[in-house]
């Protein structure tokens, strides 16, 4: 189980963005480091751990980036998770959001707090 967030531009996931230059973005990030293809986390064990997942989904938010035909380039939508082991809600505002509030800034999209449906400002 994790504590979500997401990255996306609207209720419909209407709007793209090229993949590359958002990974290339993500990667200069403090503390945040490849995982798998198409994915990052934040990483400052045992203290802190999210993963950052780009990814492409339908307009109900399903992933289908692994569908035949679907855009290997452009993602739709970044899904943050923080492991509730890692998780203290105290702790959130400052170990978690700047990097997400970062991310949604560079992106222009509206980050999202996936349990109480409340969108952060990008700062």
């Amino acid at each position: 189980m994790s504590y979500d967030l997401s990255i996306r531009a609207d209720d419909r996931y209407s709007r793209m963005t090229a993949k590359a230059p958002l990974a290339a973005f993500i990667a200069t990030l403090p503390n945040v480091k490849p995982n798998g293809t198409s994915g990052f986390v934040l990483d400052d064990p045992p203290a802190r751990w999210m993963e950052i997942d780009l990814e492409l989904v339908s307009e109900d938010g399903d992933y289908i980036g692994d569908e035949e035909g679907a855009s290997e380039t452009d993602i739709n939508c970044l899904r943050l998770h923080i492991p509730y082991g890692f998780f203290r809600e105290k702790e959130l505002a400052q170990e978690y959001l700047p990097t997400a509030q970062a991310i949604a800034k560079h992106v222009g999209w509206t980050l999202l707090d996936e349990q109480t449906g409340q969108a952060w400002p990008s700062t």
